[in-house]
């Protein structure tokens, strides 16, 4: 079947990409060039657009992966959290429980660069140090992750209702 234009687009990674859906007998996405294409078992925007989370979860789980090895050196006198990936509402990009002592990044993390995903990430650990956003949280910030506050000014300047 040929893909469908939905005169849409969606970002990964910063990259803006045409987004087409298609008809399938397997559910997948698949990006060439500038496209993301998803195949999904039924035409209902809802099917598609859980495919397309579900990429987004999974590649932001791959990126902490990746990052792990330097967070647990910048953090080793702490004792780690359980880290997970869902999709944040009210505009949260992580959050910090201190019961569970648990991380949740929000998926919504894949659509941008993914230097942003280890900005979100250390901000939430270092509230292992300090609950509130203080100088003393900025300080631990700026110590556990050097160019962690010219990032994390970099994130604030970025016109986030593009990424919607």
């Amino acid at each position: 079947m040929e893909k469908v234009v939905i005169n849409r687009f969606v970002y990964f990674k910063g990259n803006k990409y045409n987004l087409y859906y298609k008809i399938g007998k397997k559910k997948k996405l698949e990006i060439k060039d500038n496209d993301i294409i998803i195949t999904g078992l039924q035409y209902h925007t809802s099917h598609f657009r859980s495919i397309l989370f579900d990429f987004y979860k999974k590649e932001v789980e791959k990126e902490i992966v990746n990052l792990m090895l330097d967070v647990e050196y910048n953090f080793k006198e702490v004792k780690m959290p359980k880290i997970k990936v869902k999709y944040l509402k009210n505009g949260l990009y992580g959050t910090y429980n201190k019961i569970k002592n648990e991380v949740t990044i929000s998926s919504f993390l894949a659509k941008l660069d993914f230097k942003y995903i280890k900005v979100v990430l250390y901000h939430e650990f270092v509230h292992l140090f300090e609950m509130s956003h203080n100088d003393r949280f900025f300080e631990i910030f700026e110590d556990k992750l050097k160019d962690g506050p010219s990032l994390d000014d970099e994130f604030k300047k970025i016109k986030l209702i593009e990424y919607l």
